[in-house]
């Protein structure tokens, strides 16, 4: 049981980190699609380095990823990271693959990645349970 646990809790991150370095190498992308979605106020900008407020937040959401599924897949603080994961995957699943606004192709196809996003959401929700577990960053202290 141990060993699968701690399989489980290295593979299921694997999706954030990739996702988040893919964010993160295409954040100009991902700015225009949070633009459609999120309002953020332009007084920030001149606070960012030069930086659109999108674009640093795009780099903050590949961060994010990157960071918490890091966390998760070396148990540190396993709980929280997870955690903020749900947050975002939920998110995701309102935001960007609301198939139920959508018909033909894209439908199907938006409600499979909302299928695979609950599917790690229930993964994640295991870790929030029951811990970094065994071979964890946690337990080593």
């Amino acid at each position: 049981m141990n060993t699968a646990y701690t399989l489980g809790r290295i593979l299921l991150p694997i999706l954030f980190i990739w996702l988040g370095v893919q964010n993160i190498l295409n954040a100009d992308d991902l700015a225009r699609t949070l633009a459609g979605y999120v309002s953020l106020p332009a007084d920030i900008e001149p606070y960012l380095g030069g930086l659109s407020r999108y674009v640093a937040l795009a780099y903050l959401v590949g961060a994010v990823e990157v960071v918490c599924a890091a966390m998760v897949l070396v148990g540190l603080k396993a709980r929280w990271a997870a955690l903020v994961l749900i947050v975002y995957a939920a998110s995701t699943v309102i935001f960007t693959h609301n198939f139920w606004e959508m018909e033909g192709a894209a439908a199907a196809s938006n409600r499979l990645q909302a299928l695979m996003y609950l599917s790690v959401i229930g993964g994640l929700l295991l870790v929030v349970a029951c811990g970094s577990g065994p071979s964890a960053l946690d337990r080593r202290a």
